[in-house]
């Protein structure tokens, strides 16, 4: 019996070159507090959309990831609410625990990506999922694991092009 984990979240590293570019095509801003299990991840300058799925652990991409997880993950903070620039709570990460099987890297693929070639015209992965902890629990509500098959909605961080701010800060979906 083939398992699949569900999309219910698109989980895209930001790059300072991307920043400006939309990240929710056809999409609309959320309405505030309508996906509060949506959280964000900073390290540096990059981040990733992740789900909170307990109290104390969020769920995102290994590639989200940006360095080796071996060295723990200082400096990373989970940002809740709906503006990353107002957000509502921040709350640092303790641990960060990447598929043991995901690949960190391959030859000719400058992104560091598990690539494992094409699936219709995208670059596809495996066992691209991370867990990341919090130093302290956050009660609100969870993404929902036990999720039957539906239309991909797709939610994430990102700017629309009637955004003028340089860098994502809106929640958003599309599908």
């Amino acid at each position: 019996m083939r398992h699949t984990l569900p999309l219910f979240v698109v989980l895209s590293a930001l790059t300072p070159s991307a920043l400006a570019a939309p990240r929710i095509v056809n999409g609309s801003e959320v309405a505030p507090g309508e996906y509060s299990e949506v959280v964000y991840l900073q390290h540096g300058n990059s981040g990733c959309t992740g789900s909170l799925i307990h109290p104390e652990w969020v769920l995102t991409a290994a590639h989200c990831i940006g360095w080796d997880a071996t060295e723990g993950p200082d400096g990373m903070v989970v940002v809740f609410g709906d503006r990353i620039d107002a957000p509502q709570r921040e709350v640092v990460a303790s641990e960060v625990h990447v598929h043991p099987q995901y690949v960190s890297s391959a030859p000719g693929n400058p992104n560091g990506l598990g690539y494992v070639g094409e699936l219709d015209g995208y670059d596809a992965v495996t066992n691209d999922i991370a867990l990341v902890r919090l130093a302290e629990p956050v009660y609100q509500p969870l993404m929902s694991l036990n999720v039957a098959p539906i239309d991909d909605v797709w939610l994430g961080v990102g700017s629309r092009p009637s955004d003028t701010a340089s860098r994502p800060s809106k929640a958003g979906e599309g599908g």
